[in-house]
């Protein structure tokens, strides 16, 4: 393409310069061609396509057209295939998928916007969004759960494992938290944990735990049109800053905690440096926190609750995994609280067991303690038992295991073996190990001794009458008391 300043040049040296048309071409490094062309032009018009010639897919534009009114979510490569295996279509897909872009461009239209800005303390927008992190030395994918309120701009940040109904509870209720008071509005993406069904227009079923959440802060949610971000554009364009301002190059933590301390530090550091309008975004909020609707005085309870049996191996089932209960409690209805990280289970008012929560899927969470009463009964289990192959204890115990099964008959050095484990129940780990490998320094194999030693430290421990530490009353330590004389009441035993 000649561009105009080579026409402009072209004209000077003809008409002022007198220049021959060669000369010219040679000092413009174009074709003479090319100079004869320009210097007929009054006007410099530029490149022009030449119209094209009739397109391979012009026959079939009547049915992509019709297609593409009738199903607005048709794709590109389904109108190709229907093409290629009812119509005959020989030609390439990128043509198919250029002519239907332009289609549903040209259906839209461009929108026009207003600018928003609403007023203090009434609205507040939340999304989620993937990014990844190293935790702990390893490259993870974590679920980032952000909100901001409308008005002033000010943002709460955190990130989640999973993206499950307790996280977002979790995350909203640290958001009102963190904003000390919550907002009259909050809008939200059409995400499951808060919609179990989308109706006509904005119009949603919730979900019934969603609507004790929001009834117990007291603020109405609003959910935004499906596939159109610009409904909850002030929080899209803050996940976008917060990954290219936080998690680019990809940061590193030694734990999920401590990634979220410091993006929320993170957070805190932008609003005292970002401006909203022409105003810090941390002085807006501080004129906006007066306007937010007061904290409630318990915070909501941010768990999964289900009903469920204790089956006969005293486990629970909970999102394809097994978490033990005491042996005790099989075949009994429990209740279960999932929380964001931990799992508890109570029967009536009593929490009896208490799990880390399990990430992964058919995987058996076992407290080995929840089967020792049942071991005691069954000490025949104890080399086979699962809950103690995965228990990790101190190799002392199985040393004294080998050193009973010579000494005493099998069953009899499995039953010793397995009353002896039991003792964890009531004293620490680490004194049973202590108690075994002095059994085993005495040469003295048996329930009873091990017994005894651990005995004999306790009873240790209560005659020892250590002295009272008076540093934190300084008035006592001025006060002496001294021996009594003993001789004044020699006459009384004259009587």
């Amino acid at each position: 393409m000649i561009k105009v300043e080579i026409w402009a040049e072209a004209k000077r040296l003809f008409y002022v310069e007198k220049e021959k048309k060669k000369g010219i071409a040679r000092r413009l490094g174009i074709h003479v061609q090319t100079v004869r062309k320009l210097l007929k032009k009054e006007k410099y018009a530029g490149y022009k396509r030449e119209k094209k010639e009739e397109s391979i897919l012009s026959p079939f534009y009547s049915h992509i057209q019709k297609w593409v009114e009738e199903e607005k979510k048709i794709t590109a490569k389904r109108i190709y295939n229907l093409l290629c295996e009812d119509y005959g279509y020989n030609g390439s897909y990128p043509t198919v998928a250029n002519y239907v872009r332009s289609l549903k461009e040209e259906k839209k239209g461009k929108m026009v916007f207003l600018n928003l800005e609403p007023a203090m303390g009434k609205e507040a927008q939340s999304d989620w969004t993937n990014v990844e992190a190293i935790v702990a030395g390893n490259r993870i994918k974590l679920n980032l759960f952000a909100c901001k309120l409308s008005y002033s701009g000010k943002t709460f940040a955190r990130c989640f494992y999973q993206q499950r109904q307790e996280c977002l509870f979790q995350g909203q209720r640290e958001a009102f938290e963190c904003f000390k008071g919550v907002p009259r509005l909050v809008i939200y993406d059409n995400l499951k944990p808060a919609v179990k069904e989308i109706l006509k227009g904005r119009d949603r079923i919730e979900q019934e735990v969603f609507a004790s959440f929001h009834g117990h802060y007291c603020f109405k949610p609003e959910f935004a049109r499906p596939s159109t971000p610009t409904d909850k554009g002030d929080i899209e364009n803050e996940i976008k800053y917060i990954k290219n301002n936080f998690f680019r190059p990809i940061p590193s933590f030694q734990s999920l905690e401590e990634l979220n301390f410091n993006l929320l530090k993170n957070c805190e550091q932008d609003a005292r440096k970002r401006k909203k309008g022409q105003e810090i975004i941390e002085l807006r909020y501080q004129k906006e926190k007066s306007r937010l609707i007061q904290l409630p005085l318990f915070p909501f309870e941010c768990c999964k609750t289900i009903f469920t049996k204790v089956d006969k191996f005293a486990q629970v089932w909970f999102e394809s995994n097994r978490y033990s209960v005491p042996t005790e409690y099989a075949f009994r209805k429990v209740v279960l609280k999932a929380y964001e990280r931990e799992l508890f289970i109570f029967s009536l008012d009593k929490c009896i067991a208490r799990h880390k929560r399990c990430l992964s899927t058919h995987r058996r969470i076992i407290e080995p303690a929840h089967y020792l009463n049942l071991l005691s009964r069954k000490p025949h289990a104890v080399d086979s038992a699962l809950a103690l192959r995965r228990w990790k204890i101190p190799s002392v115990f199985y040393c004294y295991k080998k050193e009973l099964e010579k000494r005493k008959n099998i069953s009899e050095a499995q039953k010793q073996y397995a009353l002896i484990l039991c003792l964890t129940k009531q004293y620490p780990l680490d004194e049973v190990a202590l108690a075994v490998k002095k059994s085993m320094e005495a040469h003295i194999y048996g329930l009873e001794y091990v017994e005894q030693i651990l005995l004999q430290k306790i009873n240790r421990k209560e005659e020892e009458n250590p002295q009272a530490d008076l540093s934190r009353y300084p008035r006592l330590q001025n006060i002496i008391v001294e021996n009594a004389d003993l001789k004044i009441y020699a006459p009384l035993c004259s009587l």
